[in-house]
């Protein structure tokens, strides 16, 4: 059985004070299945598999495992990482998000036949050509933890030219300190993109906070990486993509806006025990769609995506609704997804006994 720390309470770890508050949940993966939402690129010797339902890298040099969507303005992702290595393999818990890559083709695309087609092959060199934030926590041997920031080098800013850096890949915040990484334990890592600000947190302690300036070009949207190298044996587990509340309507992770005209709508909203949901025509004009439905922590409770399927609903029949029995389950706030190839749209609900 594995044992990690699991998905923190959401009025604990996004807290109002940091100016923000999840708006919902997109995306959650405990890694009980196939990685067929993620790329893996690895030094070739390494691999990456799912073990005892934790992502087990094996690294021969350098792996990066990639969330294959990109992701926008303004979000929050959550995770479980440990190293089991030991002595010098003691090392380098990184991560990469809002990342783009100047080797796309057109340069910077976010398409993700371009972002996954750039020439990455794990070995560290080959990530020269993003621009994205970037952590290593125990990096250099168990010895640092830095914040970079990652420009182009070809239109870096003169106000950096001061600060640490390698080339173009700017420390932007630090807190050196060796032996962070302990063999075998769990760390719940999150990381945030929220309107220009930047955060990290580590076991729910925020650990870098970093504004883009004026002369920063904005990084809001890109996609999010795991990272290790070293020949490091690593793991990680329990990945959560929030929503946060903006002033506009939420935002899902290519860019659309849960509007009315194209949002999942519920009625009635609080419900006991049965909610109509309505479903928009984005969804049920795609052929792989998904329609499954979460409780808070981001556990699935139903996955409706048969009833979409059937012929009636497909057809627009009945105002592309269904009905939702939750009798079996507990009063509280569930997370409903609708899935459409890279289109994602999410609705909270309220059952009310």
């Amino acid at each position: 059985m594995k044992t990690v720390i699991r998905v923190l309470a959401l009025a604990g770890f996004f807290s109002v004070s940091q100016g923000y508050v999840v708006d919902s949940l997109l995306f959650g993966d405990d890694f009980d299945g196939a990685l067929e939402n993620w790329v893996c690129e690895t030094v070739i010797g390494g691999s990456v598999n799912i073990v005892s339902g934790v992502v087990d890298i094996d690294d021969n040099g350098g792996t990066a495992v990639w969330y294959k969507y990109p992701l926008s303005d303004s979000i929050a992702i959550e995770y479980s990482a440990r190293c089991l290595s030991d002595g010098a393999n003691l090392t380098d818990l990184n991560c990469f998000w809002m990342a783009r890559d100047r080797e796309s083709t057109p340069v910077l695309s976010l398409d993700s036949a371009s972002f996954f087609n750039a020439g990455r092959t794990g070995l560290w060199a080959t990530y020269h050509s993003l621009e994205a934030y970037y952590f290593g926590y125990g990096a250099n041997l168990n010895t640092t933890f830095n914040l970079r920031r990652y420009y182009d080098p070809n239109a870096l800013p003169t106000e950096v030219l001061s600060m640490p850096r390698d080339g173009h890949r700017v420390i932007i915040a630090s807190d050196n300190q060796t032996g962070l990484i302990t063999a075998g334990t769990w760390y719940r890592f999150k990381v945030v993109y929220f309107k220009g600000l930047i955060e990290v947190w580590v076991n729910n302690v925020k650990q870098f906070t970093y504004t883009e300036q004026s002369y920063d070009v904005p990084y809001n949207r890109g996609y999010f990486g795991f990272r290790t190298t070293y020949s490091v044996h690593a793991q990680f587990d329990s990945v959560r993509i929030f929503l946060l509340k903006t002033s506009s309507a939420s935002i899902d992770d290519h860019g659309m806006r849960n509007t009315k005209e194209q949002g999942i709508k519920c009625s009635p909203n609080p419900f006991n025990p049965m909610t109509k949901i309505t479903i928009p025509n984005l969804i049920l004009q795609n052929t792989n769609e998904e329609f499954k439905i979460f409780d808070i922590r981001g556990k699935l409770v139903k996955d409706l995506t048969p009833e979409i399927r059937s012929p009636r609903v497909a057809a627009g029949e009945a105002g592309n609704s269904i009905t939702w029995d939750a009798s079996a389950l507990p009063s509280g706030a569930y997370i409903i997804k609708a899935q459409a190839g890279a289109n994602v749209l999410t609705k909270k609900v309220i059952l009310a006994r």
